[in-house]
């Protein structure tokens, strides 16, 4: 009997992965992955901006796994479909805010998962900059931020990421030393924008900001921000830094009695460029930034 296939837009589709492995992991992962079970393509990064264009191309798949850190989850986000695309986390990274966010914190407990497919939503949160070489777009799942939160993600890209984990605490101890005021206008919830002078701005979805629970009280699905803007000094700053790293939380910074406990959307126009944070990625020269939670946008397996 001749088998006659029914046309495309009548078979099934099979779920099948791809798994997006961060070419730092491969020599190291690589096999260990392509070992177990999960019905997946891996393709290995070759340069920055990679997994985005990787998870661009991805459109035959019904799953995304990220293999790498928060870096590579930035970018698979920003390519990947996220109306009719799941995404896995792999935890490789250095810090792995995300993953440690949301209870991922071992390669076998990230498989389990995997296997398990049982997906919830979380929240993204959008975050539109500009710079002197034009407007951009980058859709984000971790933190971002101006003044000691950018200069410690760019201290430790450049000094300490050998040391591991441990590399962006290390980094803000240095960070805190080079408190410098910036000065901006910022409104909060589309309300008129109110001049506030600050060292650190920080905004998340996550409780993490690498491997310190910055923001206790952050939720993935609530459809808020969660923000902190502070102007310290090398006193006030260490402080802040201890009661988060010992989780007592007991330092209160300037401005915490005047932002929102919902936070919906934050714009920050800076009356002098300054480099922003953006998932541990550093953007140069930005003068405005615009920020706003996208409620439950991302489908993923925790």
């Amino acid at each position: 009997m001749r088998h006659i296939r029914p046309p495309k837009n009548q078979r099934k589709k099979v779920s099948k992965s791809l798994i997006i492995l961060n070419k730092l992991y491969k020599k190291k992962y690589h096999r260990n992955i392509s070992t177990i079970d999960l019905n997946a393509d891996i393709a290995v990064t070759e340069y920055s901006g990679h997994a985005e264009e990787l998870a661009r191309a991805s459109s035959e798949y019904d799953i995304i796994i990220s293999a790498g850190g928060d870096g590579t989850i930035a970018g698979i986000i920003n390519g990947m479909n996220l109306e009719n695309q799941t995404l896995g986390i792999i935890p490789l990274g250095t810090s792995n805010s995300l993953a440690r966010s949301l209870g991922i914190f071992s390669f076998p407990q990230a498989f389990q998962l995997l296997l398990k497919k049982e997906a919830a939503n979380i929240d993204l949160i959008e975050c539109r900059f500009s710079t002197n070489r034009g407007a951009f777009k980058r859709l984000m799942a971790t933190s971002s931020g101006i003044g000691f939160i950018a200069r410690s993600a760019a201290i430790a890209n450049r000094h300490f990421k050998p040391v591991g984990k441990h590399c962006y605490v290390l980094a803000g101890l240095f960070a805190t030393f080079f408190q410098r005021p910036f000065h901006a206008d910022i409104g909060i919830n589309g309300k008129t924008p109110t001049h506030m002078p600050f060292t650190s701005l920080m905004v998340s979805n996550i409780p993490y900001a690498a491997t310190v629970p910055m923001f206790p009280h952050a939720d993935t699905n609530d459809s808020f921000l969660d923000v902190v803007i502070d102007k310290a000094n090398f006193l006030t700053q260490t402080m802040f830094n201890i009661s988060s790293v010992s989780k007592t939380y007991f330092y209160q910074t300037k401005y915490q009695d005047v932002i929102p406990d919902k936070v919906s959307d934050i714009t920050v126009k800076l009356k002098e460029s300054a480099s922003l944070m953006l998932d541990g990625e550093i953007c140069g020269s930005v003068e405005r930034v615009e920020y706003r939670v996208l409620p439950k946008k991302l489908k993923l397996f925790i």
